[in-house]
């Protein structure tokens, strides 16, 4: 098996929308495999918010979220942001996730194949929120010190 060489650099505007397509792609895929591809409301909302996280990217140049692209040859293949918490985080903790330092991160997820990974590489979820999606869906908060 031949080993692709990936690397992980910022984004340029030009390939705005690449990357776009790249997390549609994803997002459809995910909401398939994870059994609520019907709830297409909730994927459009899901794609608009990572869209205007990469919008502010650039208006901001990374002050308000930071984005970064695994390139592949002349393909997207990964993606990664980093920022202010999101409001959904904000509501479920109640305000207790305080800006983090750089010896500590948040990750959240109400995906299950993510928290299935999450909880084999950190352990417990600090916050878990049951039937928070739908019944037997969670949506998990993990702190991860560095």
């Amino acid at each position: 098996m031949k080993r692709t060489e990936v690397t992980v650099r910022r984004p340029k505007k030009e390939e705005i929308f690449q990357i776009e397509e790249f997390m549609r792609v994803v997002l459809v895929d995910t909401y398939r495999k994870e059994q609520i591809d019907e709830k297409i409301y909730d994927l459009q909302e899901e794609l608009a918010s990572k869209r205007a996280y990469l919008a502010s990217y650039f208006e901001s140049g990374g002050e308000d979220r930071y984005f970064l692209v695994a390139v592949s040859g002349n393909n997207i293949v990964g993606t990664m942001e980093f920022g202010k918490q999101s409001a959904l985080l904000k509501e479920l903790t109640k305000g207790e996730l305080r800006r983090r330092s750089i010896r500590e991160f948040c990750l959240d997820s109400g995906y299950q194949s993510a928290q299935r990974i999450w909880k084999k590489k950190f352990g417990s979820p600090r916050y878990t929120f049951e039937n928070y999606w739908a019944e037997g869906v969670s949506h998990e908060i993990w702190i991860v010190k560095i």
